[in-house]
């Protein structure tokens, strides 16, 4: 399992607990299909299949098909899930979406990543630790 790296330990996170371990401890596994010859139950019904005995943190969260729809992994329906009639989603859900696909894989994005507040930019942690310039100028003090 990738796990991402400790740059949210020096930062302010808003995420709801049940989601930490699939989106803010790991890497989210995501699969984007241009097209598929496959019906949306049918992925669906074979990732619940080939999950069963699989880690919740193992397991694939999203599956997009831009000319179907897409298969969203709720789990056990805690943290950030969808609702219907004021019940939530749990397990392998489809979402025949074939029409806008990449606004709900924007939305599936904006939904499970953690708001984060760093005190250091992300970027730096992209930065090799020693400068590879040499710096010139007036110091004060």
């Amino acid at each position: 399992m990738r796990k991402k790296g400790p740059w949210f330990e020096d930062a302010a996170l808003a995420i709801m607990p049940a989601d930490k371990p699939h989106f803010l401890e790991r890497i989210p596994y995501t699969v984007f299909a241009f097209e598929s010859e496959l019906k949306l139950e049918t992925v669906r019904d074979k990732l619940r299949e080939l999950s069963k005995d699989l880690a919740p943190e193992q397991q694939v969260d999203s599956v997009f098909m831009l000319d179907r729809g897409c298969v969203l992994n709720f789990r056990a329906g805690e943290g950030n899930t969808w609702a219907k009639d004021g019940k939530r989603f749990t397990g392998f859900c489809t979402a025949d979406s074939k029409d806008h696909t990449v606004l709900e894989m924007m939305r599936w994005i904006c939904t499970c990543a953690p708001r984060v507040i760093g005190s250091v930019s992300p970027l730096m942690h992209y930065l090799p630790r020693e400068a590879a310039f040499v710096i010139d100028g007036d110091l004060r003090g």
